[in-house]
C-alpha cells in the first residue's frame, strides 16, 4: 500500500521508488556505523 501511494503522489513507476530507496539507504549506510551506540545485545533463546 505504501508503494503504491508514493507511487501515484509523484508520479513514478515502483522500480524508480525502489532504486531511489535502494541510493538513500546505501549513503545511509555508509555514513553511519550500525553498532555506533550499542550498549548492550540481548540473547533472546539459546540453541
Amino acid at each position: 500500500m505504501f508503494e503504491t501511494a508514493v507511487c501515484e503522489v509523484m508520479r513514478i513507476a515502483w522500480r524508480t521508488m525502489e532504486a531511489i530507496v535502494a541510493r538513500v539507504w546505501a549513503d545511509t549506510e555508509k555514513s553511519i556505523g550500525r553498532f555506533a551506540n550499542l550498549r548492550r545485545i540481548g540473547i533472546n533463546e539459546i540453541s
